[in-house]
């Protein structure tokens, strides 16, 4: 059986801020998110899901940091300054608006 890690062990967030752009005619977005939280004095990296997201740039505590996708639809962020405690991370983003029942779809329920 397949060990899972849970992104949630390694930066717990309190506090979300989202920003979306949403183009309807051609069923894409784009966005940024800031997210406010704990990272964990087990964690170097923070690690937030991001299934089919085009990630453009990363901030940590204002300061740019690396990332990387990982293997299971996540992104890595890294930086030199990651230490245990409350940080925010802001990561800047697109992606498509598909049929498929997960990220951003469309509803074409009608009364």
């Amino acid at each position: 059986m397949q060990t899972v890690s849970h992104l949630i062990e390694q930066f717990i967030p309190d506090h979300y801020d989202l920003s979306m752009k949403l183009d309807g005619q051609n069923r894409t977005f784009e966005g940024t998110v800031s997210i406010h939280g704990v990272s964990q004095p087990t964690s170097e990296v923070i690690s937030v899901h991001a299934k089919e997201l085009s990630i453009h740039s990363v901030t940590f505590d204002g300061k740019e940091a690396q990332w990387r996708d990982g293997e299971n639809d996540e992104v890595i962020i890294t930086h030199q300054d990651m230490a245990p405690g409350k940080h925010m991370v802001v990561i800047a983003f697109s992606g498509t608006i598909t049929d498929a029942m997960h990220g951003l779809y469309p509803c074409y329920y009608e009364h």
